[in-house]
């Protein structure tokens, strides 16, 4: 997924009262203009809790180093997930990228890339997307 757009998006995953979920082996590269840089996990449906929610080996990369600021500079986030909205998730094995700075973390939100324990921090050495030209259909 690509993220040079002006236009601000709320998260580039989406979980809403989900179970057995796994999103592997996605990049999210750019100056992704968005509420949380990687996702967001809630409860639409009361009757059912986001149970089981994984994230394997995916590439979270801002090389811009403003991961996650949302539209009119909010403060950066990686998810919006609150804490008592997901009872069973999983990273595992995926890069974070913030051109050198931190990565967001937030103590509201229970999914924190800090809970990686097999997590890579370090430039994945992809392409600049400034020229890359983006398809019309």
């Amino acid at each position: 997924m690509l993220g040079n757009s002006g236009n601000n998006i709320r998260a580039p995953f989406g979980v809403k009262s989900g179970e057995d979920i796994t999103f592997r082996n996605n990049s999210v590269v750019g100056d992704l203009p968005a509420n949380a840089f990687a996702m967001r996990v809630n409860v639409e449906n009361s009757l059912v809790t986001n149970d089981r929610i994984n994230f394997y080996n995916n590439i979270y990369s801002d090389p811009t180093g403003t991961m996650g600021t949302g539209q009119g500079g909010g403060t950066n986030d990686f998810s919006d997930s609150p804490l008592e909205e997901v009872d069973d998730w999983q990273l595992l094995g995926n890069l974070y990228w913030n051109n050198g700075g931190p990565i967001p973390s937030s103590t509201s939100d229970v999914i924190n890339y800090t809970a990686d324990t097999s997590a890579v921090l370090a430039n994945p050495q992809l392409a600049a997307q400034q020229s890359l030209v983006i398809p019309r259909w």
